[in-house]
């Protein structure tokens, strides 16, 4: 397997008779190339169903997603009246020989759009906002450089920037796209003024510009 320069990863759910044999014994993940590092998530429950995801990294770039389920999951998704969210999402049948996705419904594909978020939610994080803005002013004359990064960077830009962001793209586009997972999308949709600003309250944004032009993205 080669990896395309987009760094896409694929997202795999094998439904299996038993996940606990492929949890306990990960030699499998060998047969599709060399593994560089595999992130195990435990055994949890998804709508009352035992299961596990092992993001795993190859030699080549390839990074693939596998989430283990049972096959009463297929069953169980096949009856209900809407997909769950990541079968809704979108997906392809690879291998079906017992026919357990004949039922499956067509996506929506309308899984993790954005919805209207209530005045409340809105103004909980300004507060939140401002807020942790005072303790950035008291991290740095202090001297406390951890908290202040965890302040700045991930409670005021991560958790409530990033949200106030994603909410303006709802607006402008009635609540129709996706953000994707931790705002992976953003820059595709957000004005490129208001981005250019937002990069510019990092260190390094010049850098990456110049990263991102000698591979030729």
């Amino acid at each position: 397997m080669r990896q395309s320069i987009g760094f896409s990863d694929y997202d795999l759910l094998l439904a299996v008779t038993d996940i606990h044999r492929f949890y306990e014994d990960d030699r499998w993940l060998e047969d599709f190339g060399k593994v560089l590092v595999v992130f195990r998530n435990p055994i949890s429950l998804d709508s009352g169903f035992e299961c596990f995801g092992f993001i795993t990294h190859y030699d080549e770039g390839v990074k693939i997603d596998y989430g283990m389920y049972p096959v009463e999951y297929l069953i169980w998704a096949a009856s209900k009246p809407r997909l769950p969210d990541d079968l809704d999402n979108g997906y392809i049948v690879l291998l079906d020989k017992d026919h357990l996705t004949d039922g499956l419904k067509t996506p929506s594909y309308t899984a993790y759009c954005l919805h209207h978020q209530p005045n409340k939610s809105i103004g909980q994080s300004l507060t939140s906002f401002f807020n942790d803005s005072i303790y950035v002013a008291k991290h740095l004359w202090r001297g406390n450089l951890f908290s202040v990064k965890l302040s700045l960077d991930h409670i005021m830009k991560f958790h409530c920037l990033r949200k106030m962001l994603e909410w303006w793209m709802g607006i402008d586009y009635h609540w129709s796209v996706k953000p994707g997972a931790d705002g992976k999308g953003l820059k595709k949709w957000v004005e490129t003024e208001t981005w250019t600003e937002l990069e510019t309250t990092y260190a390094g944004q010049e850098q990456m510009k110049i990263g991102m032009h000698c591979s030729g993205l």
